[in-house]
Parts: structure tokens; sequence; C-alpha cells
């Protein structure tokens, strides 16, 4: 599977497909795994189907909202807002939504494993001479 997650940026990660543009602003926490909140700006980069614009002010604009990945009324909610003011599918936003947490679930997995062996690097355990040497010279 080709990773469609571009996080060159932390605090922009981007997320694409042909026709939507996903952002999530201002990265994702790496603690408290029980939670995905997130701010995530959509916006359509290349609309399949011209004729579908039924308000062509407000289907170009693009929506930014905060939400818990991991609630599912919040990302029913959001996909059906994506879709209706998007004027795209709502089952292609739908599949997005959740590529992208479990996109953003690796990420994150992958960023706590790298802080804890830099920690790990950090804390050098000490010898048998070194525990027994005086405190103080």
């Amino acid at each position: 599977m080709d990773s469609k997650i571009n996080t060159t940026n932390p605090e922009a990660i981007t997320y694409q497909t042909e026709e939507i543009s996903y952002t999530i602003l201002g990265g994702i926490r790496l603690e408290g795994l029980d939670r995905l909140r997130v701010t995530i700006k959509t916006e359509v980069v290349n609309r399949k189907f011209q004729h579908y614009l039924n308000n062509p002010d407000i289907a170009a604009l693009a929506i930014r909202q905060n939400l818990d990945l991991y609630s599912i009324t919040q990302v029913e909610k959001l996909a059906r807002l994506i879709a209706d003011r998007l004027e795209v599918g709502v089952t292609a936003v739908s599949k997005d939504l959740s590529d992208i947490t479990n996109e953003l679930e690796h990420y994150r997995l992958q960023q706590i494993e790298s802080k804890q062996q830099e920690q790990n690097k950090i804390i050098k355990p000490l010898t048998e001479q070194e525990r027994n040497a005086p405190c103080c010279p």
C-alpha cells in the first residue's frame, strides 16, 4: 500500500486524493493513545464532476473542523458535511477519513518509538565502579 500521507511538516500533515486535499493543522499529540484529536482542513483540488456545482461559491471554500478521529459520530458528521458542502461522494470521504486515521496512527506510533529510542540513548547505566565511587571528591 502506497502511503498518501506527507509528514514532512509535522505541524501541517497532508493527505491528498485525486479530488480532495486534507491537511492536519497543528500536527497530532503523541500522548493519549485513546484519542486522536485533530484540526482538519479539507478542500477540493480537482473536481471530478464540474456539473455538480449547485453553489460554486460555497463548494470552492475550504472546510476547517476539529474532531476526534476515534469518535465515529464526529467522523460520520464531518464526512456528510464535507460531501454536502464540497459536493463530493460521502463514501469516498468516509474512506479517506478512515485511511487518514490509519496512517496517523501508524505515524504516531513511529514517532513514539523514535522518541523512546532517543531517550534510551541518553540514559546510560552506571558501571559498578561508578556506583561504588564516593559522591564528592
